[in-house]
């Protein structure tokens, strides 16, 4: 444990000559130990950066990893990320940029005065793909499940901005106050804690780029990607603490790291950029799921990963507007079952951008029957709305028959999984009965909602 912050403050101010430093004895710093170790923090906490490993971590006076690993970065085919080369790169009156740089990748740690954690982002080197973790799932004597994707959630919502581990008044938190770093459009579903199989270790993770839910996708990003900042928070294990931190860190968002000279597309931003959407039958298009993608169609938007991405649903009359977007050229697409999408959209550095009206062509159809909301979710359904676990399909019936008329939505089943028929029926008009029978000879998996 750490007691002398002014002298660490001094020790860290050393190497970097040109960069004026906190002062004070609760300023950051930055301990170089030997080549090989650092201490890192300020007056609420302090870690130890040794090898791959950020242990111990201490907190108020108490070590918050104990005999767990610690704090740790993890990619695919590798070992880890190596602590190496920490030096302070950028600093204000009361924070410290502190990069940590391999031949990979630099990791900075911004750490502020009195703040109970660090924000944090990752700028690519050389690394050119993604992380992909498939980690054990166990089974109990009573036959109940515990699975690394047990905590999985879907991460470009509103809600995705907070989550973490808590108890025994210390909490461990990851805040992201923006999802444009996040791979992926709004179906993308991601881990965020699980349990390490092997040591028993509560595993707090933040997952960059990755590709769970999704087939394999080879990655290549450019030099230079930023990852981040995220804010790595601290506190006494209070729910809301940490809710009403996450507000304040989404007001605060763009911040004013990284600099230019570290990232220098991060702080050219267009404030605004709005649009409606309407159909070519003059309706509005409400409701509509809309992202701002790569200015390709090579890949689906699920498996979008390389550039920078915003989302957002239309009101009832149209309107969508995505604020601080990153400059460049991208493709907007609105979704309900059907795409559209229009390429070539210029986003340049102002205050705000107005691309107009876009129309979406109706597909002149009339609807005959319909199970549930068309909006891709299964929450509606049997089995559809609870908790994520391991093998919930086999809940589903083998056999299962739905009348339309008469039927509720909850009476169908998010998924078909088991051997047997389902039938679906429609309601007699005039003596009739008109019956379809799916008969399902193999386990299928069924996304979300099946058209028949």
């Amino acid at each position: 444990m750490r007691t002398s912050p002014m002298l660490i403050a001094l020790l860290g101010a050393l190497p970097v000559f040109s960069i004026d430093l906190p002062t004070g004895s609760d300023a950051p710093f930055l301990e170089i130990v030997n080549e090989k170790t650092c201490i890192i923090g300020n007056s609420v906490w302090n870690a130890t950066l040794s090898g791959s490993y950020a242990r111990p971590i201490y907190y108020n006076g108490k070590d918050i990893v104990d005999d767990a690993t610690g704090f740790y970065l993890s990619y695919k085919n590798s070992a880890g990320f190596p602590w190496l080369a920490p030096e302070i790169v950028d600093a204000g009156d009361d924070w410290i940029d502190i990069q940590f740089t391999n031949d990979i990748a630099r990791f900075h740690w911004v750490i502020h005065r009195s703040l109970a954690g660090a924000y944090q982002y990752w700028s690519n080197d050389l690394y050119y793909s993604g992380t992909e973790v498939q980690d054990s799932t166990v089974e109990f004597s009573d036959g109940t499940y515990i699975s690394n994707y047990d905590w999985a959630t879907q991460m470009n919502i509103p809600e995705a901005r907070l989550w973490g581990v808590y108890g025994d008044d210390v909490g461990c938190w990851f805040i992201q106050p923006s999802q444009e770093y996040v791979n992926s459009d709004q179906l993308k579903q991601e881990l965020t804690v699980h349990m390490e199989a092997q040591t028993g270790d509560t595993a707090l993770l933040n997952m960059i780029g990755g590709g769970h839910y999704q087939l394999n996708v080879d990655r290549t990003y450019e030099k230079c990607h930023l990852w981040g900042p995220w804010l790595w928070y601290l506190n006494d294990g209070s729910l809301s603490d940490a809710e009403s931190r996450t507000e304040q860190e989404i007001s605060a968002w763009p911040y004013a790291f990284p600099n230019s000279d570290i990232s220098a597309g991060y702080q050219s931003r267009a404030g605004s950029v709005t649009d409606r959407i309407i159909t070519s039958d003059s309706h509005a298009g409400d409701t509509v799921s809309v992202f701002l993608g790569d200015n390709n169609d090579e890949e689906s938007t699920l498996n979008q990963y390389a550039g920078y991405y915003y989302r957002t649903t239309t009101d009832e009359d149209g309107y969508f507007t995505f604020d601080n977007v990153r400059t460049g050229e991208g493709s907007p697409l609105g979704d309900t079952t059907t795409n559209f999408t229009h390429f070539d959209i210029a986003i340049t550095k102002k205050d705000k951008i107005d691309l107009g009206t876009y129309t979406w062509e109706t597909q002149n159809r009339t609807k005959i029957w319909q199970i549930g909301t068309l909006d891709r979710l299964p929450c509606e359904f049997a089995g559809g709305s609870g908790p994520y676990g391991h093998a919930l399909t086999d809940d589903a019936p083998a056999d299962l028959t739905y009348t339309i008329g008469s039927s509720k939505t909850d009476d169908w089943y998010y998924v078909l999984s088991n051997d047997g028929e389902w039938t679906m029926e429609r309601t007699p008009v005039l003596g009739l009965l008109l019956p379809w029978l799916l008969t399902q000879p193999d386990a299928i998996w069924i996304s979300r909602r099946m058209m028949l």
